[in-house]
């Protein structure tokens, strides 16, 4: 049986999203949501992706993000639910960010991993509570350094 890992230093509401200095948010849209990857690896030198999606809480009000991401290497895949959550935007920005380390189950690469992210689900707070609902245009960076990236949006009903 694999063991499947996953280490999540979700970075809830980090003061400063790289601002205007930051390249990728020119990939975000308007009101929506930037997912960036970039390639990482762990002592042995195998791929250890990294996620960091950013949010303009002060415009959509989003404060969850829910599905899957499935990572292909080689033959084997390794399936991870995907969380974020958007509860502290910077007060300045209204931007929120998350970030995690995925940890797989087969080795090599990034420039040889298939990321694939399903989304499920965005939910937005509002005065009388959580709703769920489609979530916002999603934007994404980091392509050149995997073999792929590909974003699946299964929250429009």
């Amino acid at each position: 049986m694999r063991k499947r890992l996953v280490l999540s230093a979700a970075m809830l509401g980090l003061a400063a999203c790289g601002g205007q200095d930051d390249p990728a948010l020119a990939l975000m849209p308007p009101g929506g949501i930037l997912l960036s990857y970039t390639p990482a690896t762990n002592d042995e030198g195998f791929c250890q992706p990294e996620r960091r999606d950013v949010v303009d809480v002060g415009v959509n009000s989003v404060y969850a993000i829910r599905g899957e991401t499935r990572f292909v290497l080689g033959d084997g895949t390794t399936r991870i639910p995907f969380q974020s959550l958007h509860k502290y935007p910077d007060e300045k920005t209204g931007m929120s960010e998350d970030k995690s380390i995925s940890i797989l189950n087969q080795q090599g690469a990034c420039e040889d991993l298939i990321i694939t992210v399903t989304i499920e689900s965005c939910e937005y707070l509002g005065e009388e509570g959580l709703e769920e609902r489609a979530c916002p245009a999603i934007g994404t960076s980091g392509a050149s350094s995997f073999q792929d990236i590909e974003v699946i949006r299964d929250d429009r009903g």
